[in-house]
């Protein structure tokens, strides 16, 4: 059964199996990098990932709230939702980042963070979100369409100096 949830101080172990396993996949796809984090403290990170709920100390950037989606104790996917839509940072990326473990991949686990995460924008009030994955991650844009996104355009951005394409999508709420 999956279970969506923000971290808990005794998900250490699975949240250190969790990061290894995306560290292992980033060597052959630089998209998994950004959900890639080291620590020292998990305790520490905890208490920035709540932190983040409040501040990020940049004006530009939104605050936003990480959850995880569990398997029988162990993390499968990584889910994040940047609420502050006016800020520059989400006009461009948009609002919802997510990962789901190569090895879980295609078995409708990223579709239950996405309806999780559309659930939760409803309830803060928004009536529609942005979603931006790269173009040529045809299994997301797949996934983004059934659950209603409608394609903006192509835009080309910088990442970590290169230059790539993403596909934008809204997602209507009402």
């Amino acid at each position: 059964m999956l279970d969506i949830r923000q971290l808990q101080l005794n998900d250490a172990l699975a949240f250190e199996r969790f990061q290894a396993s995306l560290l292992a996949e980033a060597k052959n796809n630089p998209f998994v990098e950004p959900f890639v984090t080291t620590i020292t403290s998990f305790t520490q990170f905890l208490e920035r990932s709540k932190q983040c709920e409040l501040s990020v100390g940049n004006s530009a950037w939104s605050i936003f709230s990480s959850y995880y989606a569990f398997i029988d104790g162990e993390i499968v996917g990584k889910l994040q939702c940047f609420w502050q839509s006016d800020k520059a940072d989400i006009k461009r990326i948009g609002n919802i980042g997510y990962i789901t473990l190569a090895s879980h991949r295609r078995q409708g686990i990223a579709e239950k963070m996405l309806s999780f995460a559309l659930e939760r924008f409803k309830e803060r009030g928004h009536q529609k979100v942005l979603v931006t994955v790269p173009e040529n991650n045809l299994p997301s844009r797949s996934l983004l369409e059934k659950i209603g996104g409608q394609l903006e355009g192509i835009v080309r951005e910088t990442y970590r100096g290169q230059d790539i394409q993403l596909a934008r999508y809204w997602i209507d709420l009402e």
